[in-house]
């Protein structure tokens, strides 16, 4: 399903990124471990192609996509990601942050993409929290909105950068038996 092939990245004259191989299979699960600054981040920016590789390819079913140019928004319906900073939209509350781009970029109806992002705020315990601001949630409960997002698209890959650092470890193992 994704395949990256000798990918490398440069800012000036730092090489984060140096001749990464990797490939993903449908349905599989990878991590990736390594010291702060090592790339990680850089990595995964890269795949959502919110970085540009400096050299090298990567493959998304068979079409290297770092050569999308206008097609990057229909790729990164496919290709979703949480972010560590979550990212969230200051002045519209979780639900609204979790149905924005469904209906804005899949077109789906309002009333579908409340029904959906109540179940998925629901999934990840925030039910409760639904018309709350994210200045109003505590940086866990920001990140569970930003996972609900990320799952509303329904993409076929979900890309996580540390995606429980703000969690309480009960609530991580907790959330994911749910969802």
């Amino acid at each position: 399903m994704l395949q990256i092939k000798n990918l490398s990245k440069c800012f000036e004259d730092l090489e984060v990124l140096k001749d990464v191989n990797l490939s993903v299979a449908k349905g599989e699960v990878v991590v990736i471990i390594g010291p702060s600054g090592s790339g990680k981040s850089t990595l995964l920016r890269c795949v959502n192609l919110l970085e540009t590789p400096t050299g090298g390819e990567i493959l998304y079913q068979g079409e290297d996509i770092t050569h999308l140019g206008r097609k990057v928004t229909d790729y990164r319906k496919q290709v979703g990601m949480v972010f560590q900073r979550f990212n969230l939209f200051p002045l519209k509350n979780a639900l609204e942050n979790v149905m924005y781009a469904p209906v804005k970029l899949n077109k789906i109806p309002v009333k579908e993409a409340k029904e959906q992002a109540m179940d998925l705020l629901k999934k990840v315990g925030l039910e409760n929290r639904a018309h709350a601001y994210p200045s109003a949630l505590s940086g866990g409960q920001q990140q569970r909105v930003a996972i609900a997002r990320a799952l509303a698209m329904k993409p076929e890959i979900l890309l996580f950068d540390e995606p429980t650092s703000a969690l309480d470890p009960e609530l991580v193992w907790g959330m994911y038996w749910r969802l």
